[in-house]
C-alpha cells in the first residue's frame, strides 16, 4: 500500500487472484509446518492449515537503524540526513536503504528501498567527504513486473517526475480526471 496506493494494490491483488493465487492478508502465521527438514506449509493463528511445496517469507525492509541511534545520531524511519547525505553528526555520512534523505525538489526526507540508491548515493556522499558540494536529487524510482503486467514510476507518493520538476501547483480537479494525461498538466 505504501509504495502504490490502494488502487493499484488492488489491481495487482486481482491479477494474482485471478492466475489462481491465494491471497491471505491480515493473518498471523503461528507455525511453519515441516517433515524430513523441508517445509511443507504453515498453520494460521485461527487453527487453519495451509500445505505447500515451498514457504517464502516477504517481510519487508526495516533499517537496521540501532549502531547509528546508540551513536547519537538521529533516526526517523532510518537514519537521517540532509541532501549531501550528512547525518546529524557532521562528520557521518549515511547512504542507501537506511538513509533518510532530505530531497530538494519533494521538500521531505524520504527513504526508499531500492538498489539506485545503494548505486547512486555513495559518490554524493564521498564528494560530500571530500568537501566538495553535492545533493543527492535522484527522484525515487519503481518498478515491478507480475505475469503480463508491468509497472514502473518515478516520484513519490502521487507525484509524477515532470510534476515534480516543474515545482508549481497541479489544479486537483485536472488530477481525478481519468481521461487526463499527466503530461499535459506540465506548465510549459
Amino acid at each position: 500500500m505504501r509504495v502504490v496506493g490502494r488502487e493499484m494494490a488492488q489491481v495487482f491483488a486481482d491479477l494474482h487472484k485471478s492466475a489462481g493465487v491465494d491471497l491471505r492478508l491480515g493473518v498471523r502465521i503461528e507455525e511453519l509446518l515441516s517433515s524430513g527438514g523441508m517445509a511443507t506449509g504453515v498453520r494460521l493463528a485461527d487453527g487453519t492449515s495451509i500445505g505447500a511445496d515451498a514457504v517464502l517469507a516477504g517481510i519487508g525492509a526495516i533499517p537496521r537503524t540501532e549502531l547509528a541511534g546508540d551513536a547519537g545520531l538521529e533516526v526517523r524511519d532510518g537514519i537521517v540526513t540532509s541532501a549531501a547525505l550528512r547525518t546529524s553528526e557532521p562528520g557521518i555520512f549515511a547512504a542507501g536503504d537506511v538513509a533518510s534523505a532530505f530531497h530538494p525538489l519533494l521538500g521531505d526526507h524520504v527513504r526508499v528501498e531500492h538498489w539506485a540508491n545503494a548505486l547512486k548515493q555513495p559518490a554524493v556522499a564521498a564528494a560530500g567527504m571530500l568537501g566538495q558540494d553535492a545533493s543527492y536529487e535522484e527522484l525515487p524510482y519503481f518498478y515491478t513486473d507480475q505475469y503480463d503486467l508491468g509497472m514502473e514510476y518515478v516520484g513519490h507518493t502521487d507525484s509524477i517526475k515532470n510534476l515534480i520538476r516543474c515545482g508549481r501547483p497541479i489544479d486537483a480537479g485536472a488530477l481525478a480526471g481519468p481521461g487526463t494525461a499527466l503530461d499535459d498538466l506540465v506548465p510549459r
